[in-house]
Protein backbone atom coordinates (compact mmCIF):
# COMPACT_ATOMS: atom_id res chain seq x y z
CA UNK A 1 0.00 0.00 0.00
CA UNK A 2 1.18 3.50 -0.79
CA UNK A 3 1.20 6.07 2.01
CA UNK A 4 1.06 9.80 1.39
CA UNK A 5 1.69 12.54 3.90
CA UNK A 6 0.18 15.73 2.52
CA UNK A 7 0.63 19.21 3.85
CA UNK A 8 -2.26 21.02 2.21
CA UNK A 9 -4.77 23.75 2.71
CA UNK A 10 -8.35 22.90 3.62
CA UNK A 11 -9.41 23.99 0.13
CA UNK A 12 -6.92 21.57 -1.50
CA UNK A 13 -8.04 18.77 0.83
CA UNK A 14 -11.71 19.28 -0.05
CA UNK A 15 -10.94 19.38 -3.77
CA UNK A 16 -9.05 16.08 -3.51
CA UNK A 17 -11.93 14.49 -1.59
CA UNK A 18 -14.46 15.69 -4.21
CA UNK A 19 -12.36 14.26 -7.05
CA UNK A 20 -12.16 10.89 -5.29
CA UNK A 21 -15.90 10.92 -4.56
CA UNK A 22 -16.67 11.63 -8.23
CA UNK A 23 -14.53 8.66 -9.28
CA UNK A 24 -16.37 6.46 -6.78
CA UNK A 25 -19.75 7.69 -8.06
CA UNK A 26 -18.75 6.77 -11.62
CA UNK A 27 -17.57 3.34 -10.48
CA UNK A 28 -13.97 4.12 -11.44
CA UNK A 29 -11.13 2.35 -9.69
CA UNK A 30 -9.51 4.22 -6.83
CA UNK A 31 -5.95 3.26 -5.98
CA UNK A 32 -5.52 1.93 -2.47
CA UNK A 33 -3.50 4.32 -0.36
CA UNK A 34 -3.47 5.89 3.04
CA UNK A 35 -3.35 9.68 3.00
CA UNK A 36 -2.56 11.71 6.08
CA UNK A 37 -3.48 15.35 5.53
CA UNK A 38 -1.89 18.03 7.71
CA UNK A 39 -2.04 21.83 7.54
CA UNK A 40 0.95 23.49 5.81
CA UNK A 41 2.12 25.13 9.05
CA UNK A 42 2.90 21.64 10.40
CA UNK A 43 5.51 21.08 7.66
CA UNK A 44 8.41 22.74 9.47
CA UNK A 45 7.44 21.10 12.77
CA UNK A 46 7.48 17.60 11.31
CA UNK A 47 9.88 17.56 8.36
CA UNK A 48 13.42 18.34 9.46
CA UNK A 49 16.76 17.35 7.99
CA UNK A 50 17.44 15.09 10.99
CA UNK A 51 14.07 13.33 10.63
CA UNK A 52 14.49 12.84 6.88
CA UNK A 53 17.89 11.27 7.54
CA UNK A 54 16.32 9.07 10.25
CA UNK A 55 13.64 7.85 7.81
CA UNK A 56 16.31 7.11 5.19
CA UNK A 57 18.29 4.99 7.68
CA UNK A 58 15.15 3.13 8.78
CA UNK A 59 14.25 2.36 5.16
CA UNK A 60 17.76 1.02 4.41
CA UNK A 61 18.26 -0.89 7.68
CA UNK A 62 16.94 -4.19 8.88
CA UNK A 63 14.82 -3.44 11.94
CA UNK A 64 16.86 -1.21 14.22
CA UNK A 65 15.90 -0.20 17.74
CA UNK A 66 15.91 3.44 18.81
CA UNK A 67 19.29 2.82 20.45
CA UNK A 68 20.62 1.25 17.25
CA UNK A 69 19.33 4.19 15.22
CA UNK A 70 20.96 6.65 17.62
CA UNK A 71 24.29 4.86 17.23
CA UNK A 72 23.99 4.70 13.44
CA UNK A 73 23.04 8.39 13.22
CA UNK A 74 25.57 9.42 15.89
CA UNK A 75 22.84 11.28 17.78
CA UNK A 76 21.56 11.34 21.33
CA UNK A 77 19.14 8.47 22.01
CA UNK A 78 16.53 10.77 23.63
CA UNK A 79 16.52 13.06 20.58
CA UNK A 80 16.11 10.09 18.22
CA UNK A 81 13.26 8.75 20.41
CA UNK A 82 11.46 12.12 20.23
CA UNK A 83 11.85 12.16 16.44
CA UNK A 84 10.61 8.56 16.14
CA UNK A 85 7.57 9.41 18.28
CA UNK A 86 6.66 12.34 15.99
CA UNK A 87 7.14 10.27 12.83
CA UNK A 88 5.04 7.41 14.25
CA UNK A 89 2.28 9.87 15.23
CA UNK A 90 1.97 11.19 11.66
CA UNK A 91 2.20 7.73 10.09
CA UNK A 92 5.64 7.83 8.48
CA UNK A 93 7.17 5.18 10.76
CA UNK A 94 5.79 2.39 12.92
CA UNK A 95 7.18 0.43 15.85
CA UNK A 96 7.10 -3.26 16.69
CA UNK A 97 7.95 -4.93 19.98
CA UNK A 98 10.39 -7.80 19.81
CA UNK A 99 11.76 -10.14 22.44
CA UNK A 100 15.44 -10.35 23.33
CA UNK A 101 16.21 -13.83 24.66
CA UNK A 102 17.28 -13.40 28.27
CA UNK A 103 17.18 -9.60 28.09
CA UNK A 104 13.50 -8.65 27.95
CA UNK A 105 12.01 -6.73 25.04
CA UNK A 106 13.05 -4.10 22.55
CA UNK A 107 11.12 -1.76 20.28
CA UNK A 108 12.07 -1.89 16.62
CA UNK A 109 11.48 1.04 14.26
CA UNK A 110 10.13 0.23 10.79
CA UNK A 111 8.78 2.15 7.78
CA UNK A 112 4.99 2.45 7.87
CA UNK A 113 4.71 1.59 4.17
CA UNK A 114 6.81 0.28 1.29
CA UNK A 115 6.35 3.55 -0.55
CA UNK A 116 6.06 6.95 1.06
CA UNK A 117 5.30 10.18 -0.75
CA UNK A 118 5.58 13.55 0.93
CA UNK A 119 3.65 16.34 -0.78
CA UNK A 120 3.29 19.97 0.16
CA UNK A 121 0.70 22.29 -1.37
CA UNK A 122 0.90 25.77 0.06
Amino acid sequence: MKREIRFETTKAFLKRVQTTARKADKGEAIKESLVVSLPPEELSRIVTTARLRLVAVVRKSDQLSVTGLARRLERDRAAVKRDVDVLVRVGILRTKESSLPGHGRQVLVLPAARQLRLLAEI
